[in-house]
């Protein structure tokens, strides 16, 4: 019995995988499918000069810190807070009452001292005249008398107007006056308070423009900019070399900020691993303030031609990165295959990706390794799910998209830089709705 179950089991079992015991075909739509369909781009030839950007803050090219050079108590100050001011302009008032008295001490002790020593003077000259015209006239020690009276006549002369000095700079320091135009800040202290000389911070002064930008470059940028050097690309000393800055709210479309490097740090830090350079830059529209985080970028070497893609036509395998490009066209029937290609990945430039030029390699088998793109080479740009190494498939060529599409456009020749006049993609939708129908 289970013998005649078994035996017809088989039966309908071939039957079934001879598309019927009747001699019926196998419906239209469910047999080998053809090469599926890509769509392919060339890559973007553009000139390209490499650069690194770094995270920089602004300070003002000449910073001054106002103290009181004199102590006493402070009567007022004569400026707008954070307002512009010029040199010279008087910022503050000590209460000048002592530094007067002592002024007014110290001229009353020049005249005194002038007076002895105009009389000292008298008495030596006349001594000294008298002995030169008789021998024995004049003693020896009246001699040495009004000779050292005009010594010390002399020595409080000189004292005094030194004292008279000091005095004049000390009243002149009850106005502290501003050392350098720019614009100042607020005040640290209200009228009415002690201010002690050399320790009392009073307020502080920037100068605005220019403006500069300290950044940190990093020693791998480091090291390849001395290579560089030495190589006679960039020159020895980077002073002068362009920079472009960005703020904030600043992105790579709306236009930088163009400055030169004017200092770069002579040692690297051995704590971040880095090296300071700063840069300047012209700060007319007064839009920099001191202490705003900005963006620096540094350019390094010289301009060169480089090829691009879209970020998209890369893939990732186990950290590789990787394109699928075109080779063996059959351009009549728009098919070919595809081969696995390694490549170097740069950076963005305008929505594409810079990609490291072709280069062949040997491997430890000795077979030939290929990596990197050529000029003129096309790349599958979308359907790479349905793609592997080696695969035959039917392409339409299109322009590289140049940005990633949006969510609700899945098809690359939908992106403003395709060229949808080439494709026709609903005509595969259409045949299989139609294939569908006539197997039901």
């Amino acid at each position: 019995m289970k013998s005649i179950l078994m035996s017809g089991l088989l039966g309908v079992l071939t039957c079934v995988g001879l598309a019927g015991c009747g001699g019926h075909a196998a419906p239209k739509g469910f047999g080998p499918k053809g090469p599926p369909e890509v769509y392919v781009s060339a890559a973007v030839t553009r000139e390209i000069l490499d650069f690194e950007e770094f995270p920089g803050r602004l300070e003002a090219d000449k910073t001054v810190q106002i103290r009181a050079r004199v102590t006493g108590y402070l009567l007022r100050f004569n400026f707008k807070e954070g307002g512009m001011i010029e040199k010279d302009d008087v910022l503050f008032e000590i209460d000048p009452q002592l530094y007067e008295a002592e002024l007014a001490l110290a001229e009353g002790n020049v005249r005194q001292a002038e007076g002895e020593y105009e009389q000292a003077e008298s008495n030596w000259r006349r001594t000294d005249r008298l002995s030169k015209m008789q021998a024995g006239a004049i003693n020896l020690e009246e001699i040495v008398k009004y000779r050292g009276a005009f010594v010390i006549a002399d020595g409080k002369l000189k004292s005094a107007k030194a004292n008279l000095k000091k005095a004049q700079v000390n009243m002149g320091y009850t106005k502290v006056r501003a050392p350098i135009a720019g614009q100042i800040s607020k005040s640290m202290i209200d009228p009415g308070n002690l201010v002690v000389a050399d320790n009392t911070i009073l307020t502080s002064i920037g100068t605005t423009d220019p403006m500069k930008a300290s950044f940190d470059v990093d020693e791998r940028t480091l090291a390849r900019v001395l290579r560089l050097m030495k190589e006679g690309v960039i020159p020895h000393d980077p002073t002068g070399l362009p920079v472009d800055m960005w703020m904030a709210d600043q992105t790579d479309r709306d236009k930088p900020m163009r400055g030169k490097i004017d200092f770069y740090d002579t040692y690297v830090d051995t704590a971040t691993g880095t090296l300071r350079v700063r840069g300047q830059f012209s700060n007319e529209d007064d839009l920099l303030v001191p202490g705003m985080f900005v963006r620096v970028r540094l350019y390094i070497g010289k301009p060169q031609q480089s090829l691009l893609i879209a970020e998209k036509a890369l893939v990732t395998d186990q950290g590789q990165k990787f394109l699928y490009v075109l080779k063996s066209e059959e351009t009549s029937k728009q098919e070919g295959e595809v081969e696995y290609r390694p490549v170097e990945i740069g950076r963005l430039s305008e929505g594409l990706r810079v990609i490291r030029p072709y280069e062949e390699m040997t491997n430890e088998k000795g077979e030939i390794v290929k990596k990197g793109l050529k000029l003129g080479e096309k790349v599958v740009t979308s359907g790479l799910q349905r793609i592997q190494r080696g695969s035959k498939v039917k392409y339409t060529e299109v322009a590289m998209p140049v940005s990633a599409p949006s969510q609700t456009i899945l098809d690359p020749t939908k992106v403003p830089s395709a060229n949808p006049a080439k494709v026709t993609p609903a005509t595969k939708t259409k045949h299989h709705k139609g294939a569908g129908k006539k197997g039901r």
